[in-house]
């Protein structure tokens, strides 16, 4: 039992691991964001959405967080797909992440 155990676990060992994929966006290491993007008080998103310009707030998390609670009028775009489905949206749109 003992020697399949090590040998398991040599056997692991020898698995070249996959390094992890570069991310899509730069990230700033000191803020955990993408570079360019910006943090947006939640007053300052009221704003936009009480002056008419085109706001989309964006609900990042699992489609079941999503339908336990989230934000009036947020779409749920879980963070795995955001890539896929940005193109949807107008450049004039202010895309919120949540």
């Amino acid at each position: 039992m003992i020697l399949a155990t090590l040998l398991f676990c040599a056997a692991v060992q020898a698995v070249p691991q996959t390094p992890p994929a570069p991310p899509r966006y730069p990230v700033d290491s000191a803020t955990g964001r993408a570079i360019g993007a910006t943090e947006m008080a939640p007053e300052s998103v009221k704003l936009a959405v009480d002056e008419g310009r085109k706001v989309v707030i964006i609900d990042t998390r699992p489609a079941e967080a999503f339908e336990k609670e989230t934000l009036p009028g947020a779409v749920n775009i879980p963070l795995a797909e955001v890539d896929a489905r940005l193109g949807a949206y107008p450049k004039d749109t202010l895309l919120v992440f949540t």
